[in-house]
């Protein structure tokens, strides 16, 4: 009796555990059974320095940049390059929306004239639970293909100076400043996009007083913040 009062307990208990995990809330539902949506860009250019780069993007802002730069003394391939940042919500936003816009790169969006320039086969790739798709263009005049492509061209034009800026502050101390006044020149332009990826090199710079002042002074306003008078040359 007891035996059969007890296996009847251990029932309702693990009856009333089941419940209570399938009530519990999915905290990472873009990683348990759902894939999170991802949306990508490549380019292979092998005029171009890096003439391979690829960008990937999720909702969450979680963004990876890898590309094979060039050597400075030749064409030869460099060392791999890789960062990862989070994108800001603007951007991760508009990405996504473009995406949908492009019918998730569903379709041949390629532009097709004789006197169109080959700058580089370009590929944009959609993934989530449910689907998959790609398209790979030289040129396009679709609006949202456009506006997408320019935005990560852009995206990595920031980073690779980024690399460039790490570069020289191991080995061209004297080559900084020249790094910085090109992603000015960048911000005036309005092609500096994700600049906060590059926050750690701007803010060594920023708090080493063996820089000169002017140099101290463009990373501030390249991130947005001030320079102790402390640490003032």
């Amino acid at each position: 009796m007891c035996s059969r009062r007890m296996v009847s307990i251990l029932m309702t208990v693990f009856v009333l555990a089941c419940i209570s995990l399938a009530q519990a809330p999915d905290l990472e539902p873009g990683r348990v059974g759902t894939p999170m949506p991802v949306v990508s860009f490549e380019l292979n250019w092998q005029l171009a320095d890096p003439n391979w780069y690829a960008i990937s993007i999720e909702p969450t802002g979680r963004t990876t940049y890898k590309s094979q730069p060039k050597t400075a003394m030749n064409d030869a391939a460099g060392d791999p390059f890789t960062i990862e940042f989070t994108a800001t919500e603007s951007t991760r936003e508009r990405v996504l929306e473009l995406a949908k816009q492009a019918n998730y790169f569903k379709g041949n969006f390629e532009y097709k004239a004789n006197n169109i320039a080959q700058t580089g086969k370009k590929t944009l790739r959609y993934k989530d639970a449910n689907k998959q798709s790609e398209t790979t263009f030289n040129y396009s005049t679709n609006p949202a293909i456009t506006e997408l492509t320019t935005l990560f061209q852009r995206m990595s034009s920031t980073m690779e100076s980024g690399r460039r800026l790490s570069f020289s502050l191991r080995f061209d101390k004297l080559g900084v400043d020249d790094e910085l006044k090109k992603l000015e020149q960048m911000k005036k332009m309005g092609s500096l996009v994700e600049v906060q990826a590059l926050e750690p090199l701007l803010r060594k710079i920023i708090e080493d007083r063996s820089f000169m002042n002017v140099s101290r002074q463009r990373a501030q306003r390249l991130l947005g913040v001030s320079v102790s008078p402390s640490g003032s040359r």
